[in-house]
């Protein structure tokens, strides 16, 4: 028998519901404190973010962008530009495949300006997420199987920390509602239709907003949907068509609105831009892939070993360790060893089964069935699966952390569906409700106080950066009243500052165009100048040392200029060279990664083995220590050095992004003369 209108199976209906007006107020109540108290972390981490934030720079500067760009002649019609396509040519370069998280975000960049409407926006979209998984689990299970997957949620956000929970960045942006998007899948697929609208959206939202979720979010989605069809034909009446219509007639309406800026840019002028993903993916298989037996080990260290999802494994479970490296990405030696992925998975994958048989055969008994989750997550533990081995690992970045996040999803849902089942067996559930609510209060608790930043370090130059772009926009806005200005060639994939300025020029009210054809895939096309009238050409560098780097080009006016770190901290870095110089001459170094990137990446490294130097003479190790590059093996844990060794390299490479980063000079040119357009695609 089907609910009225095509809703879930009655026998899904909540085993914990009681008759009486009395019983109905106190659960009422009840999941109303269960709502409240998981929210709580993230809606503190929003107040605190949204107090301490600065003007965004970088990726942050992007996103508010095109936030503010929403329903405007600028209006997004693809997400943003992956370092997936960073050093392909500009025939062949692509974007994420939709505006959604920019439209998501627009409201409230425009209402509380870009510093704090993108993290009051993030944290906005994750309440959200996190409401759709207790009202699934809710709808599904009663307020028991709400309580569980809310105590699952509560854990898995203090894994991420609260850093993660107010940042819009899209990687970390889409992991709560990469979950929600599970909860609502499987809900579908015990034949509830009416959950087909929401979910096409957050998979849409997810999907749309980073590429790296296509398999673990895309696989599971869809075979929702024909399994929901498939449960309601079963189980309707002669009305079966009407009530199966409406629903997926809504499930076809927003999957039209939500994909109708990238089709929109699709067949528009030029080769668009899911013509370029298709293309990349196909010449991606030339590439060396993760594998099936890598993807197995990465899948266990998220789903299956400890740390698993929770903290801190965020931002310790793929970093460099010694062996195989994908690399200036992580190291594939830290990762458990095959045997034991195998053990753990096989624990996890046999407990899921025993949870989807133990479901089927309490349905067939004409019980009220548990909450039939596990047999889901072992789709979704496949879909990932298959997600992680197809990934490339490209050069020299290798396989970066954030490429694989949709794991620390996929195994919040696996522990869920695995309590779940556990808690089909206690009959009373007051074992399931005591364990539940302590968990959930604990991890509460645990996140209401985390420092800003949680287990996650914000990307270190945007951070470092923001004093230094504070004062120099604060400078410009006496130099740059609104008006049209052309701004030189943007400074690249890493460059915090061009996207600040573009930002800010824009919050001003002013025109920006860009004579980067590169920028069309970042800012639009319609911000590339072609030609136009402009007041004055803004140029600048960031981040650049070496003699007369901090000078403006001839007949040029100098609006900005700070030469890096104070003479203090200039004599604290040479210091720590000279430590560090010492050191190498005595120890040498060993490099984690390919042997091929060796050379590329520190080419004054003398003759011998291709990734062990046992000791480098001091000329060879002082200009070694002074390079971008070394700085970026520190960081990235690809440079093996004995304990004093790591010291002081640590000390100097943050010496020198502190250096790096207050590094900035900004000039104005007259306005160049009407030019032909360079073309905007």
């Amino acid at each position: 028998m089907s609910a009225p209108g095509g809703g879930p199976p009655p026998d899904v209906a909540p085993a914990d519901s009681v008759p009486g007006g009395g019983s109905r107020r106190a659960g009422f109540a009840a999941t109303t404190l269960m709502f409240g108290v998981t929210l709580l972390p993230v809606a503190t981490a929003a107040w605190r973010a949204a107090g301490e934030a600065t003007f965004p720079t970088a990726d942050h500067a992007h996103l508010a962008l095109r936030a503010l760009d929403v329903g405007t002649a600028h209006q997004p019609l693809l997400g943003a530009w992956p370092s997936a396509a960073f050093g392909r040519p500009l025939s062949g370069t692509f974007n994420h495949l939709g505006p959604l998280h920019a439209v998501l975000l627009a409201p409230w960049v425009r209402l509380l300006g870009p510093a704090r409407g993108l993290v009051t926006g993030a944290a906005a979209i994750n309440v959200l997420a996190v409401v759709g998984i207790g009202w699934v689990a809710l709808r599904h299970g009663g307020r028991r199987t709400a309580l569980v997957a809310l105590a699952v949620t509560s854990v898995f956000t203090w894994g991420l920390g609260d850093a993660i929970l107010t940042d819009a960045w899209e990687p970390y942006q889409v992991m709560l509602p990469a979950l929600a998007a599970c909860f609502l899948a499987w809900g579908v697929s015990r034949g509830d239709l009416w959950l087909v609208p929401p979910l096409v959206l957050a998979a849409s939202v997810v999907i749309q907003t980073h590429l790296s979720y296509v398999y673990a979010t895309g696989i599971p989605s869809g075979l929702a949907v024909a399994w929901g069809l498939r449960a309601r034909r079963r189980a309707t009446s002669a009305s079966a068509g009407r009530s199966m219509a409406a629903p997926l007639l809504s499930g076809a309406a927003t999957a039209i609105v939500a994909w109708l800026p990238p089709l929109v840019e699709e067949l528009g002028p030029g080769r668009g831009n899911l013509t370029r993903v298709w293309t990349a993916f196909m010449d991606q298989r030339s590439l060396p892939t993760v594998g099936p037996a890598r993807a197995l080990r990465m899948v266990a260290a998220v789903v299956a070993l400890p740390p698993a999802w929770w903290r801190p494994s965020l931002a310790e479970t793929f970093v460099a360790g010694p062996g195989e490296s994908s690399g200036l990405g992580f190291g594939f030696g830290g990762l458990p060893s095959t045997l034991r992925s195998w053990v753990a998975l096989g624990l996890v994958g046999t407990g899921l089964v025993a949870g989807a048989v133990a479901a089927r055969r309490q349905r067939r008994a004409g019980d009220d069935p548990p909450p039939s989750a596990a047999g889901f997550a072992l789709v979704c533990l496949g879909a990932a699966l298959l997600g992680t081995a197809r990934l490339p690992i490209g050069e020299p970045f290798g396989l970066a952390g954030h490429m694989v996040r949709f794991l620390w999803p996929v195994g919040a849902f696996s522990a869920f569906a695995l309590l779940a089942a556990l808690a089909a067996r206690d009959r009373r559930g007051r074992v399931t409700t005591a364990g539940a609510a302590s968990v959930l209060a604990v991890a509460v608790a645990a996140n209401l106080p985390a420092a800003p930043g949680g287990p996650h370090v914000p990307r270190h130059a945007d951070r470092l950066a923001a004093p230094t772009f504070r004062d120099a926009l604060r400078t410009l806005h006496a130099h740059t009243p609104p008006a049209p200005y052309l701004i030189e060639r943007l400074g690249g994939l890493r460059d915090p500052f061009g996207p600040a300025l573009v930002l800010d020029l824009r919050r001003r009210g002013g025109s920006v165009f860009v004579n980067d054809p590169f920028a069309a895939r970042t800012f639009g096309p319609r911000r590339v100048w072609d030609g136009r009238a402009v007041r004055a050409v803004i140029g600048y560098r960031w981040g650049v040392t070496g003699p007369g780097s901090l000078a403006p080009p001839p007949g040029t006016r100098l609006l900005f200029r700070r030469a890096g770190l104070t003479p203090e901290d200039r004599a604290r870095l040479r210091r720590a060279e000279d430590g560090l110089v010492a050191h190498l001459r005595q120890h040498g170094l060993r490099l984690r990664v390919p042997a091929r990137l060796v050379r590329v990446l520190l080419p004054g490294l003398p003759p011998g083995d291709s990734r062990r130097f046992p000791g480098l003479p001091a000329g060879v190790a002082r200009r070694l220590v002074r390079t971008s590059a070394f700085g970026m093996c520190v960081r990235l844990k690809t440079c093996e050095l004995a304990p004093g060794g790591r010291r002081w390299a640590q000390r100097v490479a943050d010496l020198r992004d502190r250096h790096r980063a207050a590094r900035l000079v900004v000039w104005m040119a007259p306005a160049p003369r009407p030019a032909h357009s360079i073309g905007a695609r």
